[in-house]
């Protein structure tokens, strides 16, 4: 039985069809199918925004947080997982970047009181050029799409209706 969550609140019980019935052959293939051209567009993707990415230059990265929850061994704990995730997001950066100086990354940790603020500065410079061409290659890449995904038609397919 599945149930509804009406306005009020309150829940009803709705008997499932058997019209309704997940999990037969055909839709756990029409599901693989889906999620595969889905990952393929994706990772073709990646790589065009990649390309773009490693022609961005990084000239000023400058991350600046304050923290507190008002207990010195929370507080502490908590900045270093700041620190380990700013760490984290700037590798990142200067893998997909090219970054031309270091960046000043700072956490202080407030002991006293529950308290939080940061502030990011970033300063970078691209090609417009580049940037076109990234644009170009994206539509490209969107349009030869459509043309490959033909529409999902169940009387083509040569699958056996039993389940």
């Amino acid at each position: 039985m599945d149930y509804d969550l009406q306005t009020s609140g309150a829940f009803n019980k709705r008997k499932t069809k058997q019209s309704e019935k997940k999990g037969t052959p055909t839709d756990v293939e029409k599901q693989k199918e889906t999620a595969q051209s889905a990952l393929n567009r994706v990772t073709d993707f990646t790589k065009i925004v990649g390309q773009f990415l490693k022609n961005i230059r990084v000239h000023e990265f400058r991350w600046e947080s304050v923290l507190g929850t008002g207990d010195a061994a929370t507080a502490g704990t908590l900045s270093g997982f700041a620190w380990m995730g700013k760490s984290a997001v700037f590798a990142l950066i200067a893998k997909l970047m090219t970054v031309r100086h270091m960046p000043h990354l700072n956490v202080t940790p407030v002991f006293q009181a529950a308290f939080f603020r940061t502030s990011l500065t970033c300063i970078v410079s691209f090609s417009v050029g580049n940037a076109m061409r990234g644009l170009i290659r994206v539509l490209i890449h969107v349009r030869k799409r459509k043309k490959q995904s033909p529409k999902h038609n169940p009387q083509d397919r040569n699958v056996s209706k039993e389940a």
